[in-house]
């Protein structure tokens, strides 16, 4: 009995174990480029206030760093305003054709449906066993999965398992701790 179940495990996480491996890998190269940028444009400030400092003297340098970065921040924002605003302008723009205008279904995206690979296996062991409370909540639990965005995923996880791991802590501890004075 061991064994299908360990099988049907492996077959299960695989999916779910290749997605948060990417998932891993993609952010730890963003934390990596990030660290990176912040380095370079740090050492480029550093740079142009030496550049003006030695031609117009050190206020005027400071003044100039920090005007620029302002001018960089203030640029970033009307950029980030003005996509949300495109975006928001061309979704309310109505279709022009009449084919345009039937309603395709939006695709699902690859974890929705690798969520799906992984619990069909489980589902249908639920189901040749008789469980069906067991299977109806797991589908729900896969449609409730579907419906939320992969880094919600993340964070509901990343929740559960430290007040998980805080619960099973708190019920292992033994009650009288070595070295503790007893009043």
């Amino acid at each position: 009995m061991n064994a299908p179940l360990r099988r049907l495990l492996s077959s299960a996480t695989a999916p779910v174990a290749e997605m948060s491996a990417s998932l891993i890998k993609m952010a730890a190269l963003i934390f990596a480029a990030l660290i990176f940028m912040v380095a370079g444009a740090g050492l480029l400030s550093a740079a142009l206030f030496i550049f003006v400092q030695s031609l117009a003297g050190t206020a005027l340098a400071a003044l100039a760093t920090g005007g620029l970065h302002v001018a960089a921040a203030a640029v970033f924002l009307i950029a980030a305003m003005r996509g949300k605003s495109a975006k928001a302008a061309n979704a309310a723009r109505p279709a022009k054709s009449s084919e345009a205008r039937v309603e395709a279904m939006p695709e699902r995206p690859l974890y929705a449906s690798s969520i799906d690979e992984a619990a069909a296996p489980i589902l249908g062991f639920l189901r040749d066993e008789g469980m069906e409370r067991e299977r109806l909540a797991l589908a729900a639990a896969a449609e409730i999965a579907k419906q939320l965005h992969p880094f919600s995923l993340v964070a509901f996880a990343a929740a559960f398992g430290v007040i998980l791991g805080r619960a099973l802590k708190q019920s292992v501890q033994p009650e009288g701790r070595p070295g503790a004075k007893s009043s």
